[in-house]
């Protein structure tokens, strides 16, 4: 829910729940950004970026397959 307050026309989502209390989220910088932001107010302890050459985000591939596809 914090990524969908995030997004503002621009990709972020949650990719991988390492644990209960531990989310990656990856997407644009500026909305990877706001959510981290928006996680620290509603009580979230440690927001970490970390640096990716290459997108593996889910969210991001799957448009793109459906753009290359034609069913967007």
């Amino acid at each position: 829910m914090l990524c969908k307050q995030a997004e503002e026309g621009e990709v972020v989502s949650a990719v991988n729940f390492n644990s209960p209390g531990q989310v990656v989220i990856a997407g644009a910088k500026a909305a990877v950004e706001r959510a981290a932001a928006l996680c620290k107010e509603a009580g979230g302890e440690t927001c970490i970026a970390v640096s990716c050459e290459r997108t593996f985000s889910l969210c991001i591939n799957e448009t793109c397959s459906r753009a290359i596809s034609g069913n967007t």
